[in-house]
């Protein structure tokens, strides 16, 4: 069977996880891709800074695909701790620009175990970023800037840090 669950012309949904990877000092582990190590992403205008997303399998539970895109992008362990929210987006589909995806990615917070760089996905985009752990603040005002220079929000964590910021920053 078809997973309807990532996007197409005919099915012009997508949803993935997020995972907001946090080390015992608070900070979260980012994709940081320079310009340059995205040639073939016309639209991008600066460096790009972005948590862990995967696409959901068909049938897979959410917990298990945070930890696939954990190993598979970062090459990291990590346990689910809490639910933080959700952002849907909309965007022109690659296939056809007449056609908007709509995109809900779910964010889960999870505290993290181990990594091991050499276990990321050979070959992915994602392998290409340089991986920084960057505290909450750093990472909102990045995601800040960046959003103000792209019209696609699905870059846009900026309301999911913003949350994690209230709820769990006054716990550290």
């Amino acid at each position: 069977m078809e997973n309807f669950l990532n996007q197409s012309v005919e099915s012009p949904t997508h949803i993935s996880v997020a995972a907001f990877l946090r080390n015992e000092t608070g900070q979260i582990l980012t994709h940081w891709f320079k310009k340059e190590d995205l040639p073939n992403e016309s639209e991008l205008k600066g460096d790009l800074y972005i948590v862990m997303r995967e696409s959901l399998h068909l049938n897979e539970p959410l917990e298990e695909a945070v930890a696939r895109g954990l190993m598979e992008e970062y090459g990291a362990q990590g346990k689910v701790v809490d639910f933080l929210g959700t952002i849907v987006s909309h965007f022109p589909s690659s296939d056809d620009s007449t056609v908007i995806i709509e995109k809900t990615v779910l964010y889960f917070l999870v505290d993290f175990i181990s990594i091991d760089e050499s276990k990321r996905e050979a070959g992915a985009v994602e392998s290409r970023s340089k991986l920084l752990w960057l505290t909450p603040a750093d990472l909102l005002e990045k995601n800040l800037t960046q959003a103000s220079r792209y019209s696609r929000t699905d870059i846009d964590d900026s309301a999911i840090i913003f949350k994690y910021i209230e709820r769990h920053e006054k716990r550290l």
